[in-house]
């Protein structure tokens, strides 16, 4: 069992650091920064998450985590090798739908993204901007709720909800 841990977290790392070092948010779309804000993040320092769902803070910002549960038919639909769908809340009720996908290879999540935006559009979102730097791609949609989904390595990840408080989620996401 030890020997499945240390596999798991070696490939959790490599997610986290892919071949390009540690994650940046140097390009993001206007609307939003490059700084990252500082979170509590599930599992705790020195810790490798030994799952994807281990990955997601349980706070961020004014935001509480409510569920994260394994997409298996998220992953399917865009042939990611993992997937989780999380829902955070606000006290104020507003709500932030959080998705994040693992893939092989970058190549293959910028496919998973493709697809996504294209699902995205057939629901009646519209392209905004999108901003590629540094290995990492961020699109804005704006449509029923504004959405932003990013690239980074083999990580596909969407933050969906209302307009006013989606990209500071996202800004304060530590990934």
């Amino acid at each position: 069992m030890a020997g499945a841990t240390v596999v798991i977290g070696a490939v959790v790392a490599f997610v986290l650091l892919g071949d390009d070092g540690p994650p940046s948010r140097a390009v993001v779309p206007a609307a939003v920064s490059p700084v990252p804000g500082e979170q509590d993040a599930t599992p705790g320092p020195g810790e490798s998450p030994s799952t994807l769902r281990e990955l997601l803070p349980q706070s961020v910002g004014e935001f509480q985590l409510v569920t994260a549960d394994s997409a298996p038919q998220f992953a399917e639909n865009l042939d990611a090798t993992d997937a989780v769908e999380s829902q955070y809340l606000r006290p104020d009720g507003k709500e932030i739908l959080h998705n994040v996908a693992l893939y092989r290879d970058r190549a293959r999540a910028a496919a998973g993204q493709d697809k996504l935006l294209g699902g995205f559009e057939e629901i009646g979102y519209q392209v905004v901007e999108t901003n590629r730097s540094q290995g990492i791609e961020v699109t804005r949609l704006s449509g029923p709720k504004e959405a932003l989904v990013w690239t980074h390595g083999p990580i596909l990840a969407t933050v969906e909800g209302p307009p006013d408080v989606t990209t500071q989620f996202y800004l304060d996401l530590p990934y």
